[in-house]
């Protein structure tokens, strides 16, 4: 079988594609020095060429803030070459070196010190183990004083290309560095918060420095969902990253004609006095109608005042509104023209207009949900009343219909008997464990849907609106934005239950400290496998549970929430026998006892603002009680004593008394 070509010639299954040597220029900042191979066919091995796809190569290999460190290491992505969706795994590790120590020194090196890092792109996700080796060798490099001797890179890279293969991904190699202890410890009970955050797919930017801790958190992170390190971050970050950042929505890229895209059709209100002068032909309301999904919306004639493509459950309740806005623009009832219909004095006719359609909104809001999820069965939807939501007589009409089969395209990965990988990071959802400064355009592109994504510079944090949470590794802060994301990440008392066991047994005093984290309770595996099995028990409920009984364990507004996601709509749609003989239910599950009020009031004093705002104010209450008493006990003690000593003396007195008689 011939295998797939995706960097000039060279077959996506070889395991090492280069390994390349960035350089800060003073003038011209991060830039290529060496590539061996060579990135660019024809291109000698210096050449300060970039393919257009890998344009960030150098800020990614060589991270902002980076002459802070004396030496650190980062893990990236990359997009595949030639048109390829396969990602490209970046391991980079950089020092830096006073200019006065090197041997040759070129003429262009004009500060004290020199930054360079070595890097190493293959297609296999084995970070920790190409890290290893690229250490050593990058410290080989620079104690060489002479960078123009590349003998030892292309050792690296023969060395690498031999020890590398597809098998070594399926078994412990792929975890090296990566420890699911550490996650606990640093953040205990949010960590289970961060989990079911992933799993929502949001827009979620994860903050710290140096970057070297950073990347591997998140990698840890994503390590505690079975296969996603071994197979499910191929397609992260498919979404052409070499090209332009795009403000349309290209719906092809998301596959809307095979599964969860419908057409909605409001039609005008039939009773609504219309003054004939502003009513529009229907050539000038095609000349007038805005384009919101980047192609021409199909004409439904007259009688249509919007024409809307929708994504059920793909979309949070901010893009929502904003869509209202857009969808209220292309009205054409009342206005004749865009510019009249932004214009403050034609505001209140909307208003007016869509008073009456509001009323009905809280009726229907539960009808189109259900019209929605029958639409995705081929099932004709309904109305409260049983007729067919389309048909005529109310003041709205609604046709809601499929616009083709909601036949869902296969995994893009292999998958086991669970369902394993789940497709987190596919079809616009993208993961970069490190995002550099001059990419950060990559967040307001309409087409990426959700992301997560590392960043070491305070900017990205300022701009939290494009954003959905932020997670500060360094204060141990998770901010989430968005109320109703709040309500669904609240963890439950079977939740705690299961954070709290978590951190016991991370935490648990080992009598060999050399031990500590190699056995099997506490370790990185086992840390692992309680999660996989929070996660089995979590979709054999959404798929065998009944929702009064078994939801409210897991949050029933994060499982509503949850079932709405692409990657569980693809789970869903595909048969797997492992999960019919998995436990339903939350795994912690039980009767409330003492010990969980104990449990859920250590997590508010703990994890919540007010909690942390009550702790603080009873610790400066004890400390000035502390104070007072020590004040007091110093008053009291020195009576005490000056009594004591009169007695005393009282006492001495009378014993000698007799005796000087």
């Amino acid at each position: 079988m011939a295998s797939s070509v995706g960097v000039e010639g060279a077959p996506e299954d070889k395991p090492v594609l280069h390994v390349v040597v960035v350089g800060f220029h003073h003038k011209k900042g991060c830039q290529i020095e060496y590539a061996y191979p060579p990135l660019l066919e024809g291109q000698p091995p210096d050449s300060h060429d970039l393919p257009d796809e890998w344009k960030y190569l150098p800020f990614l290999a060589l991270p902002d803030g980076a002459h802070n460190f004396e030496e650190d290491f980062i893990y990236f992505h990359l997009p595949g070459r030639g048109g390829s969706k396969k990602t490209v795994y970046g391991v980079s590790c950089y020092r830096q070196i006073d200019a006065k120590d090197l041997i040759n020194r070129e003429a262009d090196i004009t500060r004290e010190t020199v930054q360079k890092s070595v890097c190493v792109l293959s297609h296999l996700p084995l970070f920790g183990l190409i890290k290893a080796k690229l250490e050593l060798c990058t410290a080989a490099y620079f104690e060489e004083r002479d960078f123009s001797k590349v003998t030892i890179l292309k050792e690296l890279h023969d060395n690498l290309s031999g020890l590398l293969c597809s098998d070594l991904i399926d078994g412990p190699q792929a975890f090296i560095g990566l420890s699911a202890r550490d996650l606990v410890l640093r953040f205990k009970h949010k960590l289970l918060v961060i989990f079911k955050l992933l799993l929502l797919e949001r827009r979620v930017l994860f903050y710290s420095s140096p970057v070297g801790r950073l990347s591997t958190t998140l990698l840890s992170l994503l390590s505690l969902f079975p296969g996603v390190i071994q197979q499910g971050l191929s397609e992260s970050i498919s979404h052409k990253i070499g090209a332009q950042i795009s403000t349309e929505l290209i719906l092809s890229d998301f596959g809307i004609d095979t599964e969860e895209y419908l057409e909605v059709q409001l039609s005008a209100v039939p009773d609504s006095n219309l003054d004939p002068e502003n009513v529009v032909s229907e050539d000038e309301f095609k000349r007038n109608q805005i384009d919101i999904v980047g192609e021409t919306v199909p004409k439904a004639g007259l009688d249509s005042a919007v024409v809307l493509t929708v994504q059920d459950g793909s979309k949070n309740s901010a893009e929502r509104d904003e869509d209202a806005d857009l969808s209220s623009k292309t009205s054409t009832s009342t206005y004749s023209t865009a510019s009249e219909l932004t214009s403050p004095t034609n505001m209140s006719g909307i208003s007016s207009d869509w008073e009456k359609v509001e009323k009905m909104e809280v009726e229907e809001a539960e009808n189109e949900l259900k019209a929605l999820s029958s639409s995705e069965n081929g099932l004709t939807p309904r109305s409260s009343d049983g007729d067919n939501v389309g048909d005529s007589g109310g003041m709205i009409e609604s046709d809601i219909t499929p616009k083709s089969s909601p036949i869902l395209s296969p995994s893009p990965f292999p998958t086991d008997e669970f369902g394993f990988p789940l497709a987190i990071f596919t079809k616009g959802s993208v993961c970069h464990p490190y995002l550099a400064l001059q990419h950060h355009e990559l967040l307001q592109d309409v087409n990426i849907r959700s992301f997560l994504v590392g960043a070491t510079n305070i900017l990205f944090k300022q701009r939290r609106h494009l954003t959905d949470v932020i997670v500060d590794i360094e204060d141990d802060k998770i901010e989430i934005y968005d109320a109703e994301l709040r309500k669904q990440l609240h963890l439950h008392t079977a939740d705690l239950r299961f954070a709290d066991f978590l951190v016991k047994h991370v935490v648990e005093e080992r009598d060999d400290i050399f031990l500590d984290g190699t056995g099997w309770e506490g370790g990185d595996e086992w840390v692992r496998s309680q999660f996989c099995l929070y996660l089995l028990s979590l979709l054999s409920t959404t798929e065998n549970g009944a929702r009064e009984t078994n939801y409210h364990d897991f949050n029933t507004q994060f499982v509503e929430a949850y079932k709405t996601t692409h990657n569980y709509r693809l789970w869903k749609a595909t048969q797997h026998d492992g999960i019919d003989a998995m436990h339903t239910g939350h795994p912690f599950m039980g009767q409330y006892s003492a010990a969980d009020i104990k449990l859920r009031l250590s997590h508010v004093m703990q994890n919540t603002e007010r909690g942390k705002r009550l702790g603080t104010a009873v610790a400066k209450t004890g400390q000035a009680v502390n104070s007072a008493v020590q004040q007091t006990g110093k008053a009291v003690g020195g009576a005490l004593n000056q009594a004591k000593s009169a007695m005393s003396n009282w006492w001495a007195h009378l014993n000698q008394g007799p005796e000087g008689e």
